[in-house]
C-alpha cells in the first residue's frame, strides 16, 4: 500500500532532517493542519506568538514563546495556529535515528510536560531552547556558506540532548501502534483518493471491511476528529486552492471537490477560513499583482 505524502520525511537540502521555519516567505502558512503522522520524530519550537491547539494522540497542548513540543514517530497530531508569530519545525527520519541509536525502538520522548522535569532536565531544556533558537536564527536569517553545516551540527546536538535526558520506556507496543497506523492508512488512502466524490461513512466502511459504527469510533479515537469533519476540511482546502488558481465557476469547483453544492462549500470554507468562495476568489488579483 502506498504511503500518504504526509507520512514521508524528505530531508531539506543536504541536511539529514526536514526543516522549516514559519511563517513561510511568499506563501500562505496554513492556520490548521489536519491530523496526520510521520515515520519520524518531530520537534516544534515556538519563537513568537502561540499555537492555540497542538493535539497529539488526543492530548492538547498550547504553546508560547520558548515552548518545545516533540511528536513521537507514528503519533497522530494536528495543529490549529493561534497568534501570528514565528516557529521552527524539524523532523528526524525514524530510520536515521534508529541507525544511530538502535535502542530508540524501545523508547520514546517525553518533553511536552516541563512541570515534571528534574533539575537536570530543566537545565537540558534551557539548552535545547538555545540551540533551537540558534537553528531558527541561522535558517531564517542569512544564507552564508556555512549555513547547512552549522544547522546540521546544531540539529545533531539537539538530538543528543533529547536522547540523553528525555527518553522513557515506550508506552505503546510497536505492534499495536503499527496495526492502528496501517488501518488508518487504508482509510485515509481511500479518503484522499475519493474525497472529490460523494463518499461518506458507508462507502469508507465498506472499503475497509468494517462497520460504520466501528469506523466512526475508531477514526474519532485515533484522529481526534470525526470522519465528516475530516472530509469537510479536506474538501475545503482543495476548494480554496482551486478558487485561487482555477477560473472555473464556483458551482463547478464545488462539484470538483465533492461538495453537494455551493452552499455546502461556503459553509465549509467559512468554518475553516472565515471566508466564502466569492471572498476567496476576490483576492486572486492581489496575488497576481504581487508576483
Amino acid at each position: 500500500m502506498a504511503e500518504l505524502k504526509h507520512e514521508l520525511v524528505k530531508p531539506t537540502g543536504n541536511l539529514p532532517i526536514w526543516l522549516m521555519t514559519f511563517p513561510l516567505p511568499d506563501a500562505e502558512t496554513p492556520s490548521e493542519i489536519l491530523p496526520h503522522w510521520h515515520q519520524g520524530i518531530e520537534i516544534s519550537y515556538t519563537v513568537a506568538g502561540s499555537i492555540d491547539q497542538f493535539q497529539i494522540d488526543n492530548q492538547v497542548y498550547q504553546t508560547a514563546p520558548g515552548r518545545i513540543i516533540v511528536v513521537n514517530s507514528q503519533s497522530v497530531h494536528s495543529i490549529e495556529a493561534g497568534q501570528e508569530g514565528q516557529a521552527l519545525s524539524m523532523i528526524y527520519p525514524y530510520n536515521f535515528v534508529s541507525s544511530l541509536f538502535p535502542k530508540i525502538n524501545e523508547l520514546e520522548f517525553a518533553v511536552n510536560d516541563p512541570g515534571t522535569f528534574s533539575k537536570k532536565q530543566q537545565v537540558a531544556y534551557q539548552l535545547l531552547q538555545k540551540k533551537l533558537q540558534a537553528i531558527y536564527d541561522r535558517w531564517a536569517g542569512s544564507s552564508d556558506d556555512l549555513r547547512e553545516v552549522k544547522v546540521c551540527t546544531l540539529s545533531m546536538e539537539v538530538l543528543e540532548i533529547l536522547l540523553e535526558y528525555f527518553t522513557v520506556p515506550r508506552q505503546q507496543e510497536l505492534g499495536q501502534k503499527l496495526f492502528i497506523t496501517q488501518r488508518m492508512r487504508e482509510i485515509l488512502d481511500y479518503i484522499y483518493d475519493h474525497y472529490h466524490e460523494p463518499v461518506g461513512l458507508t462507502e469508507i466502511a465498506a472499503h475497509a471491511h468494517i462497520s460504520k459504527e466501528y469506523l466512526a469510533r475508531f477514526f474519532k479515537k485515533n484522529m481526534g476528529i470525526t470522519v465528516a469533519a475530516y472530509l469537510r476540511n479536506l474538501r475545503a482546502r482543495a476548494a480554496r486552492k482551486l478558487l485561487l488558481a482555477d477560473p472555473g465557476t464556483l458551482d463547478s469547483i464545488a462539484e470538483q471537490c465533492g461538495f453537494s453544492g455551493l452552499r455546502s462549500m461556503n459553509r465549509a470554507l467559512e468554518e475553516c477560513y472565515q471566508e466564502s468562495a466569492s471572498e476567496i476568489r476576490q483576492i486572486t488579483p492581489k496575488r497576481t499583482d504581487n508576483k
